[in-house]
């Protein structure tokens, strides 16, 4: 479980998770400012692509399905399994936060159908680790871990910033550190503003909120 707060930078996190993994990651990001995304449709749809990537499917194969749905899924995973004995593969959920009856009911049809327990088989989930097992008994019975992300430090921001040749003083970055508590997600904010705003004019404004 990867924890943090709004705008930590979490799905940042995972996206480049993807990116380094992109050969053996099968990832679904929520988007939500998209309701219409929380759905077991929207979650089969996407995930079924991928994995008939991951197996090299092509639609003239002779084993190849049109149908979109759990047993499509399943019947996928069956050969997956085959595949995974000498590789891992990755299931990356993003954007699936336990705060509504509705995701609550999306998040237990994806974890029914997930392969729990398979050793070859991992899953990495932005949202809190304690919220998702007081929901899941399935995830109770596996061995689970959570890491959280953390602010970037003075070095870290300065870095940050001096990539894109932002002029950055260290009394700057300090509120700057104050501003964003560090999170990757709100320096990427930050960044975006300064290319139009000075760094000056961002800070005397969020410290007049």
């Amino acid at each position: 479980f990867l924890e943090g707060d709004a705008d930590s930078g979490k799905t940042s996190i995972c996206q480049e998770f993807c990116f380094e993994n992109m050969a053996n990651t099968i990832s679904i990001f929520f988007n939500p400012l998209n309701k219409i995304d929380y759905n077991i449709d929207y979650f089969l749809e996407n995930v079924i692509s991928q994995l008939r990537l991951y197996l090299e499917y092509e639609s003239n194969n002779s084993d190849y399905s049109v149908n979109i749905g759990i047993e499509e899924f399943q019947r996928l995973l069956f050969k997956i399994r085959k595949k995974t004995k000498k590789e891992n593969l990755y299931f990356v959920i993003d954007g699936l936060e336990c705060n509504t009856k509705e995701n609550n009911l999306l998040l237990k049809k994806i974890i029914d159908i997930l392969p729990l327990g398979d050793d070859n088989i991992s899953l990495l989930i932005s949202a809190q680790q304690k919220e998702f097992l007081k929901k899941n008994e399935n995830l109770q019975k596996l061995e689970t871990r959570s890491q959280s992300v953390l602010g970037f430090s003075e070095q870290q921001v300065s870095k940050f910033f001096a990539f894109d040749d932002i002029p950055i003083s260290n009394d700057e970055i300090e509120k700057i550190i104050r501003i964003t508590d560090g999170y990757p997600g709100k320096l990427q904010v930050c960044k975006k503003l300064s290319f139009t705003v000075p760094i000056k004019e961002i800070i005397e404004n969020e410290f007049k909120k």
